[in-house]
């Protein structure tokens, strides 16, 4: 009987173990997404701000007669 305790002990700590790293994997997922996101902005804000130069740029060009305006 002592054995059918200490087999039921083993695999409650197996079953722990199990969780507790899927746990541990799912935080280390939700962070990886977050990191992913932030990027994500931060390469995206540097392409509008890219895009708001270049059509400054532009419209500078036009208004000083460097670049003839569409018919």
């Amino acid at each position: 009987m002592d054995w059918l305790i200490g087999i039921a002990i083993w695999a409650g700590a197996i079953v722990l173990a199990w969780w507790q790293g899927r746990r541990s994997g799912r935080e280390a997922v939700r962070q990886q997404q977050a990191e992913a996101a932030a990027n994500a902005d931060e390469k995206r804000d540097e392409m509008d701000a890219q895009i708001a130069d270049d059509v400054d740029l532009a419209n500078r060009a036009k208004r000083v007669g460097l670049v003839r305006p569409k018919d």
